[in-house]
């Protein structure tokens, strides 16, 4: 994933996203949507939490 340029992160997240919607019901996009934002979310609080104690131990 280091060498991906955010263009192309953009057109994958979009073409999976595409195809998850044509499998789906409105409800189960929803659903979905929640939970990759969570996910999301986390990712973000690791990121940031994991860089902060990786400051403290140098």
């Amino acid at each position: 994933m280091d060498k991906c340029c955010g263009e192309k992160l953009i057109t994958l997240a979009s073409a999976i996203s595409f195809q998850i919607s044509q499998n789906s019901s409105p409800e189960q996009i929803s659903l979905l949507a929640s939970l990759f934002t969570i996910i999301g979310d986390q990712l973000a609080l690791l990121s940031i939490t994991k860089s902060e104690s990786d400051a403290t131990c140098q």
